[in-house]
């Protein structure tokens, strides 16, 4: 029987820990420094927000949060892009693949965590993804990588989640 949530953190630091540079993906794009992902990412959302039909005041102030408190990258991994549950191909209980590869890019790590633990990936489960539990992710992961999960890059990355969810579903109407 296949530990689910164990296979899931291992398959995103299997991920996190692959050489890009070796494997040439650097074509993804290179983030110029510690703060071009994140600088990127809310640009994302301040475009989408730019083409809205109407501003949403709360998602600007969302966007105003982000600026304000983005986090300095570390390090620079491969990311999936939108690793969640809903990627993942399962046989049973094991994961044997995943999908929507479009998305994915080198930038900071917590991305991908932040991207398994939105709220708009859980909506009111205590677990990630309705799949790992949180302390054990950050205990996991650690474990596997040989690096300290950052709660306030997470969080910040979990908030973007939130934000960019939100402006693609109000754009859908």
């Amino acid at each position: 029987k296949a530990d689910t949530p164990r296979q899931a953190v291992e398959i995103l630091t299997r991920m996190h820990r692959m050489d890009w540079e070796k494997y040439g993906l650097d074509f993804l794009g290179v983030p110029e420094n510690e703060y071009t992902h994140a600088d990127h990412h809310i640009q994302i959302c301040e475009d989408f927000m730019a083409n809205a039909w109407q501003p949403e005041p709360l998602f600007i102030e969302a966007i105003c949060w982000l600026k304000e408190n983005k986090p300095r990258m570390k390090r620079m991994v491969f990311n999936h892009g939108d690793y969640r549950t809903g990627n993942m191909l399962f046989e049973g209980t094991n994961i044997t693949g995943l999908t929507e590869w479009e998305l994915c890019h080198i930038g900071d790590p917590h991305f991908d965590l932040g991207t398994f633990c939105s709220k708009t990936h859980r909506m009111d489960s205590p677990l990630m993804n309705y799949l790992v539990d949180r302390q054990f992710l950050y205990e996991c992961y650690e474990e596997l990588t040989g690096w300290k999960v950052d709660p306030k890059a997470l969080y910040f990355w979990e908030t973007y989640f939130c934000l960019i969810d939100g402006i693609f579903w109000m754009s859908s109407f």
